[in-house]
C-alpha cells in the first residue's frame, strides 16, 4: 500500500486539465451561471491546493512585486466599492439622486448603503475575477518547464473550438452551443468577435511550441526536388505549422472586423517565433501598438463616416457609435467615483436617450475602457493606466532584452497577446468571458515572472 505524504509531488496534468476546462466552459463568462459556479469552484480549489503546497510542503512560489501589486490594487477597489458609508456620505454621491429618492419612498430613510448602485453585482465582477488570480497563481507556482505543458493544454482548447466553428461554418446544426444562427464561426463562445482572441492566442503559443520541438513530420523527397532543396538528408517539420494555419483560418472565418487588423501582426509573430528570428518577434509590439490609432479611426472616429469606408466595414449606424454621447453623458452623472464594477446595464438604462431604444439594446459599452471608467471613476481609471504601463513598460523590456531564449521568446508572445486584446477592448469585450481571462491570467504570470537570469543571484528560480 502507498502512502500518501504531504511532500509528494501532484500530478501536473490536472493543471492542465483546468485550464483546457476554463477556456471550453467559459466562452459566456458570467452570463452562463450554472458553469461559470463550477468554474469559479474549480479556481477556488486550484487556490487552495497551492495554498496547502505553499503552507503544508514548503514549496515555493514566485510573487512578481508589480504584479503583486496590481492583483492587491483590485481586491482594494472592490473593498472601496462595497463598504457601507454613513447616509451622509452617501446621498452626496454623485448620480445618486433617483436612488435616493426612491428609498426615501419606500423605507423612509436612505441608511448605511456601499458606494455601488448594485453591490450584487459588484460581487459578481469580483468572483469573475477568481479563475483569472487562480490562473496566474498556478503559473507563478509551476517549474517553467511545466509552462509547455499548460501552453498545449490551451493549444487544444483553442483546437476544440476552432473546430467546433468550422462545423458551424459548414451548417452542422448540433456545433451551435447557443442556438443562436449569428453565431457562426464563433466556437464555444456566445461572440464570434471573442472566438479571435482564442484562435490567434492558439496561433502564437503554437509558434512558440514549434520553436521548442523538433518536427516530426518528414517531408516527400519529391516535394524537394520541387522546391529545389539540394541539402542532403531528410527534412522534418513540426505539426504544429498545420495548427497554426489552421488558427489564422478560423479567425478570418468568425468575419470579425477586429479579425482583419489583429491577424497579420498574430502571423507574422507566431513565424518569428517558431523559427527564432529574434530581431522580428521584437518588433512586432511597435507594429502592435500603431494598430491603436488606426482603430480608433475607423471605429470612432471620421472613418467610420467616410462614404464607402464605414459601410464596408458596417459602422455607418453602428450602435455603439451612436451610443457615445449617452455614454459620455452617463461617466460625467457618475463622476469622479463611478456607479459601481457590474452596474452598466443598470445605469445606461436610465441614460440612454429615446434615440437609440430598439429590439437591440447595449448591455456592455463594446469598449471596456468607456464601461471602466463609467463603473469606477477616476480611481479604477488610474488603476487601469497603471496596469496597462506596467505591461508595457515589462513587454518593452522583455523585448529589448539582448537574448531572448526559451523563457523570453514565450514572454514576447504573451505581451504580444495581452496588447492584442487590450486593443480588441476598444472595441469590445473579451476579457470578461473566463476563456480569454484565463489566456491572460497565463500571459501575465508569464510576462512578469522574473526570467533566469533575473533570479539567478538569488538562486530561486525553478
Amino acid at each position: 500500500m502507498t502512502s500518501f505524504s504531504l511532500r509528494k509531488r501532484l500530478p501536473d496534468w490536472p493543471w492542465a486539465l483546468m485550464v483546457a476546462l476554463f477556456i471550453l466552459g467559459g466562452g459566456r463568462g458570467p452570463h452562463g451561471p450554472m458553469i461559470g459556479a463550477l468554474i469559479q469552484l474549480g479556481a477556488l480549489i486550484a487556490l487552495a491546493v497551492v495554498a496547502a503546497g505553499v503552507l503544508l510542503r514548503g514549496r515555493s512560489i514566485a510573487l512578481p512585486p508589480v504584479l503583486t501589486a496590481l492583483v492587491l490594487a483590485t481586491m482594494a477597489l472592490f473593498v472601496i466599492q462595497l463598504v457601507p458609508l454613513p447616509p451622509t456620505w452617501w446621498v452626496a454621491l454623485p448620480g445618486r439622486e433617483p436612488a435616493v429618492a426612491a428609498l426615501r419612498l419606500v423605507d423612509g430613510q436612505v441608511g448605511w448603503r456601499p458606494l455601488s448602485l448594485d453591490p450584487w453585482q459588484t460581487w459578481n465582477a469580483l468572483y469573475a475575477l477568481i479563475p483569472l488570480v487562480a490562473v496566474m497563481v498556478v503559473m507563478l507556482y509551476l517549474p517553467r518547464a511545466k509552462w509547455a505543458l499548460i501552453a498545449k493544454a490551451m493549444i487544444a482548447a483553442a483546437l476544440v473550438s476552432g473546430v467546433l466553428a468550422l462545423a458551424q461554418v459548414v451548417g452542422v446544426r448540433e456545433a451551435f452551443l447557443f442556438n443562436a444562427d449569428d453565431l457562426v464561426g464563433s466556437g464555444v463562445f456566445a461572440n464570434p468577435n471573442h472566438q479571435v482572441d482564442l484562435m490567434l492566442a492558439g496561433l502564437m503559443l503554437t509558434g512558440w511550441i514549434v520553436s521548442q520541438e523538433v518536427g516530426s513530420i518528414e517531408v516527400p523527397s519529391g516535394v524537394l526536388k520541387l522546391v529545389g532543396r539540394k541539402r542532403p538528408g531528410p527534412l522534418r517539420v513540426h505539426p504544429g505549422w498545420f495548427v497554426m494555419a489552421f488558427f489564422a483560418l478560423m479567425a478570418g472565418l468568425t468575419g470579425s472586423r477586429a479579425a482583419i487588423m489583429l491577424t497579420p501582426p498574430a502571423i507574422a509573430l507566431a513565424i518569428s517565433v517558431a523559427v527564432r528570428w529574434e530581431r522580428v518577434q521584437r518588433l512586432i509590439l511597435f507594429g502592435l501598438l500603431l494598430i491603436i490609432p488606426v482603430m480608433l479611426y475607423l471605429f470612432y472616429g471620421r472613418g467610420a463616416g467616410i462614404p464607402g469606408l464605414g459601410e464596408e466595414v458596417g459602422l455607418t449606424n453602428e450602435l455603439r457609435l451612436r451610443a457615445l454621447p449617452d455614454l459620455w453623458a452617463a461617466i460625467q452623472l457618475y463622476a469622479p467615483v463611478g456607479s459601481g464594477l457590474g452596474t452598466f446595464d443598470m445605469v445606461f438604462r436610465r441614460a440612454e436617450s429615446l434615440a437609440l431604444v430598439g429590439p437591440t439594446y447595449l448591455n456592455h459599452a463594446h469598449n471596456d475602457y468607456i464601461e471602466i471608467l463609467l463603473e469606477t471613476g477616476w480611481i479604477g481609471t488610474a488603476l487601469l493606466v497603471a496596469g496597462l504601463g506596467a505591461i508595457l513598460a515589462r513587454g518593452i523590456w522583455v523585448s529589448m532584452r539582448p537574448a531572448a531564449g526559451r523563457t523570453v521568446s514565450l514572454q514576447i508572445v504573451c505581451v504580444n497577446l495581452l496588447v492584442l486584446v487590450g486593443i480588441h477592448s476598444i472595441i469590445d469585450y473579451p476579457l470578461r468571458t473566463y476563456a480569454i481571462s484565463t489566456v491572460c491570467g497565463f500571459a501575465l504570470a508569464v510576462l512578469f515572472r522574473p526570467s533566469k537570469s533575473e533570479t539567478a543571484m538569488s538562486g530561486s528560480d525553478r
